[in-house]
């Protein structure tokens, strides 16, 4: 797999194969390999990158007593990607197979099994007094337990699909892609010893940010890629769904009704994403997220915190504009 870094990642060096080793410490097995490879292939790093960001802004000084923490959250996420495309069906990511593609599915399960192990150990082993070392892994625990739930209920409904409301699927988003932005964001803060009001800011802002960034993927994979069943196509919650489920157009209306009636939903599920795309849909979802976007630049104007606010703004900015 080939590497691909985001624009203002200092954190490349981190994430070699041999930094990998040396960081997490790994023995000679195959899953552990496997893992290592994966931590260090494709993927914009967002996370990870928050975590040191946050940290450094707010008086961390220490670059070397981070990095554990900042590697953890991201062998948090890409052990929650292994999980999720099993999950979702998905036989390519970053244009590459997937883990389970690769090497099938009761590997890949373990090979995310290890990282999150991997995460915990890296959490528990950081070069922090011992109470912060605490509070580093409670964050992390909650927020694999709400992506779990996020998870785990977007599951229960593709099962047994049914009229969606966009307060449902926003809801979605804050349990499965805003807990994670939160986990990186918290990580770095509490580190760096952040107020309790700093660290309450920042849970509220990404809130909205992990909700801006999932409506921004859904935008993109409303056009299925190559490998990917597309969520529409895949009938997952999503804010297209929702759109459609309350669209006051006949065509539209008539489409999502069949889909809770018929058994074979390929023929429905195609017509609705063809009505769709010739709606007002796509705009609505365009101006969502602008709306969303223009929501978490105002709450970044109210940190009181000059470093972090700069930070905050110049990094939003990066990430929404190079997803």
């Amino acid at each position: 797999m080939t590497e691909q870094t985001s624009p203002t990642d200092p954190l490349a060096e981190w994430f070699s194969v041999s930094a990998l080793s040396r960081i997490i410490g790994v023995g000679d097995t195959e899953t552990e390999r496997a893992a290592i490879a994966w931590v260090g292939s494709d993927g914009k790093r967002w996370r990870p990158l928050l975590t040191y960001k946050v940290f450094q802004s707010l008086g961390g000084t220490d670059t070397q007593a981070i990095i554990p923490a900042a590697v953890a959250v991201e062998c948090f996420h890409k052990a929650s990607l292994i999980h999720d495309d099993i999950e979702d069906n998905d036989d390519e990511r970053y244009g590459l197979p997937t883990v389970h593609a690769r090497y099938g599915i009761p590997f890949a399960i373990n090979v995310g099994d290890w990282l999150i192990g991997a995460g915990y150990r890296l959490l528990t082993a950081a070069p922090f007094h011992p109470e912060v070392r605490a509070e580093l892994v409670r964050i992390a625990a909650d927020g694999h337990s709400r992506l779990s739930q996020g998870q785990g209920w977007e599951l229960e409904y593709c099962r047994t699909p049914a009229p969606l409301t966009l307060d449902l699927a926003i809801r979605l988003y804050e349990l499965k892609t805003a807990s994670a932005f939160e986990v990186a964001v918290q990580i770095g803060a509490a580190a760096a010893g952040a107020t309790e009001e700093i660290r309450s800011r920042l849970s509220v802002l990404s809130r909205f940010f992990g909700i801006t960034y999932q409506l921004m993927d859904d935008r993109d994979d409303f056009a299925p890629h190559p490998g990917r069943t597309g969520d529409l196509q895949s009938i997952r919650p999503t804010a297209y769904l929702a759109a459609a489920c309350a669209s006051s157009d006949p065509a539209i209306k008539a489409a999502v009704e069949e889909l809770w009636i018929n058994n074979d939903r390929q023929l429905p599920l195609q017509r609705l994403g063809e009505l769709i795309a010739r709606s007002e849909i796509p705009a609505q979802i365009n101006r969502m997220c602008d709306d969303y976007r223009g929501q978490i630049m105002r709450l970044i104007a109210e940190i009181p915190a000059v470093t972090l606010r700069e930070l905050l703004e110049s990094l939003s900015q990066t990430i929404f504009n190079n997803r």
